[in-house]
């Protein structure tokens, strides 16, 4: 008998994506008043959304939110408060706030963000391309990893949030990375979920491997165009292409502009 994989599975770690699992479709969201999310964002009401765990509430908040940012006068913060879960009050307290303080500056800056996806094998590599993308700091882009998260945060809901408000998902692509178990539950998916709304994602090729047949890379470019790996390419060509590479960064930022 020949094994079929199911066309769709019960989500039970990271985000629900809505084409690969089971989910409960929520629509039509009113309180008591029969007021819908919307009516009471504009009154600046408190609401809650409750339904079993992993059958999508996150998805459809994250739609509505999205739907929201359209109009210039919504700014959306994401938080995840099972990162405060051991705090104090009054340590709670002063994190919400600094971090209210940062996202309400980041959004008024306009500040874009990358979210590095990679291996912590491959870290010799993301310094490499790091050395790369920090100047690009200094053209009002954040460039985010995990070694970014802090001191006393939980480092599951610190990734998923870094990646649920990135603009652009760098994936540094090897052996290792594709190997990885907590890169292929927790982080491509969110990476995905995110990408159909529309955030870029650019796949670089840093060593040689299997990604040809990995179903998530088919439909996306690979960096470099050629497909050689960066570890295969002296180093005059990788300073090209990691130049070329920071190049189509920038310009996926400025259309439009």
């Amino acid at each position: 008998m020949n094994y079929q994989p199911p066309k769709r599975i019960f989500e039970d770690t990271g985000y629900v994506d809505p084409e690969n699992s089971y989910h409960v479709h929520i629509e039509n969201v009113v309180n008591r008043h029969n007021q819908d999310l919307k009516t009471m964002v504009d009154h600046g009401r408190y609401f809650s959304i409750f339904a079993p765990r992993q059958s999508g509430k996150t998805t459809f908040f994250m739609t509505f939110a999205k739907e929201l940012e359209k109009d210039p006068k919504y700014i959306f913060i994401l938080m995840s408060f099972e990162n405060y879960v051991n705090y104090s009050l009054q340590k709670f307290y002063n994190t919400v706030f600094s971090k209210l303080i940062n996202e309400q500056v980041s959004v008024n800056n306009q500040k874009k963000k990358i979210f590095i996806s990679y291996c912590n094998k491959d870290k010799d590599w993301l310094m490499i391309i790091m050395n790369y993308l920090k100047g690009l700091e200094y053209e009002n882009i954040n460039i985010w990893f995990d070694k970014k998260i802090k001191t006393g945060e939980q480092w599951n809901p610190a990734i998923a949030d870094a990646i649920q408000t990135s603009h652009m998902t760098i994936c540094l692509i090897s052996q290792n990375y594709l190997n990885s178990d907590f890169i292929r539950t927790r982080e491509v998916p969110g990476i995905l979920n995110k990408q159909r709304e529309g955030m870029i994602v650019f796949p670089v090729l840093i060593k040689n491997c299997t990604w040809k047949v990995i179903t998530w890379l088919k439909n996306l470019q690979i960096i470099p165009n050629d497909s050689i790996p960066l570890e295969k390419l002296s180093k005059d060509e990788q300073e090209n292409r990691l130049i070329k590479l920071i190049d189509h960064v920038h310009e996926a930022f400025n259309k439009g502009d």
